[in-house]
């Protein structure tokens, strides 16, 4: 049953996916999976290189994702004056439904920086993610499920939860993941 997000009479230019297959409907979306994907970076997963990152990626918070629950992506990147180098980030976006929103969304606000114009990204994973706010006693962050736009990625979730332990102090630890769910 297709459910796009914009409507059945939308714009050929919109992203449009499945609801509840993560399938991209239009030509649009397919070549938004694409983008994605695209980049043949070194090796899927690992969270950084022996390479100076340079001052492109250095410049990238590797963790930004909204307080609740929503759908994230893990995006590798490079920056061509970074020869070998490369960053893996963590992203959701209260606004994106879907995880190649997350991705495109990302993309659009590393290209539209002048410190960051050039880098190159490919979603390695994704699934569900929760951030408490800040503002309670005791915050917490968890981490589960897959995208069925860019499958199940092992490690992944795992992957993201150490991420998410190393640079946000805040959740003191309090950091779980599972692989089940969607």
């Amino acid at each position: 049953r297709a459910c796009p997000r914009h409507g059945m009479g939308g714009r050929d230019d919109v992203p449009l996916f499945d609801d509840e297959t993560g399938e991209a409907l239009n030509a649009a979306a397919r070549q938004l999976v694409l983008d994605a994907l695209e980049a043949d970076l070194q090796r899927p997963g690992e969270e950084t290189s022996s390479a100076p990152l340079g001052p492109a990626l250095s410049s990238i918070p590797v963790v930004h994702c909204a307080e609740g629950t929503y759908k994230y992506v893990q995006v590798q990147l490079t920056h061509p004056e970074a020869p070998g180098a490369q960053l893996l980030v963590v992203r959701s976006y209260s606004s994106c439904r879907y995880h190649a929103e997350n991705y495109q969304r990302l993309m659009r606000e590393l290209r539209a920086a002048d410190g960051t114009k050039g880098v190159v990204g490919r979603v390695v994973g994704g699934g569900r993610i929760r951030f408490d706010p800040g503002d309670v006693p005791s915050p917490s962050a968890a981490v589960w499920g897959y995208s069925k736009t860019f499958g199940q990625t092992p490690g992944c979730n795992e992957r993201t939860a150490a991420i998410i332990k190393r640079e946000c102090p805040r959740f003191q630890n309090r950091v779980e993941w599972s692989d089940e769910g969607y």
